[in-house]
């Protein structure tokens, strides 16, 4: 029994987590496939240990597309009970899978066009009334990234606590004129791993996060980053690839309980300052939003 519980264990969370991001949201086309795709990447469902997974068919001694087969046939016909009871055994799964717990009350909207979600980040911006946190890869100094410039300028000088993080590589061809702007209109402005003060292994480790949160109750994130080419040429429509982003809105939000190489473990509440981001610390992990 003990080794029965251990081979499903970490398996049926995953295999709920596979479940829940196919159109269907359900297990009854739910192919061992796909299952073993999503298990090479680990990003998905990072919460879940694969050396266990793998571990436990061993110790029952099936082969592994026998076992993922055997779990989802089990599972198929109880899924009705899974997202009952107040999605009590569905959350459960989703945080074991995740590492992020399920929280009603929130929704999601999706943008498959660069322009409008750069758009929609702009309105966002502008309906701040207490913070903003803000950070990117790149952000460029040229017409687009002026648009947003000014956008957290205006929130900065009216009182809203602005905070943007940039990422000293990649947005590298942006003049420090830019940032001087910003900061004298009130925003707090930090870079992740300026060039000349990081180590030689700190310089491969670079933030490619792209994030906005507003007021604590809104976020935006997704593959776009700020500039012309993502904003597209207004004549031709034309622009830099099939980026999409994602509005999160609600009650509460919660990041990932992943390490952050920035600043520790993140958190739905803002620390009161932003720590220093020139060199990883051995201290604590802080908390920052």
């Amino acid at each position: 029994m003990a080794k029965t519980l251990f081979a499903v264990d970490e398996l049926c969370g995953f295999l709920v987590a596979c479940a829940l991001v196919r159109p269907s949201k359900s297990f009854a086309d739910l192919e061992v496939s796909s299952v073993k795709k999503k298990l090479k990447d680990k990003a998905f469902a990072r919460g879940v240990n694969r050396d266990e997974v793998r571990q436990g068919a061993e110790e029952l001694g099936v082969p592994l597309d026998e076992h993922i087969t055997f779990c989802i046939q089990a599972l198929r016909p109880v899924e009705a009970a899974l997202a009952s009871g107040g999605d009590r055994p569905l959350a459960r799964a989703l945080d074991r899978a995740g590492a992020a717990r399920l929280i009603p009350g929130n929704s999601v909207r999706h943008f498959a066009d660069s322009p409008a979600a750069l758009d929609a980040m702009l309105a966002l911006i502008a309906s701040a009334r207490r913070t903003i946190h803000f950070e990117n890869y790149i952000i460029r100094g040229d017409r687009t990234g002026h648009r947003f410039g000014a956008a957290l300028a205006e929130r900065a000088r009216a009182g809203v606590r602005v905070r943007v993080l940039y990422d000293a590589l990649g947005s590298i061809g942006t003049r420090r004129r830019f940032w001087r702007e910003l900061r004298r209109a009130g925003a707090e402005v930090r870079t992740f791993r300026p060039l000349l003060t990081s180590g030689p292994v700190e310089l491969f480790s670079r933030d490619h996060r792209k994030l906005i949160v507003i007021d604590g109750r809104e976020a935006m994130m997704g593959g776009l980053c700020i500039g012309d080419e993502w904003a597209g040429d207004p004549n031709t429509g034309a622009c830099r690839g099939a980026t999409r982003c994602c509005l999160c809105a609600g009650r509460r939000w919660q990041c990932s309980r992943a390490r952050s190489p920035a600043c520790g473990r993140p958190s739905a509440r803002p620390s009161p300052r932003m720590p220093s981001l020139r060199r990883p610390s051995r201290a604590a992990p802080r908390r920052c939003a």
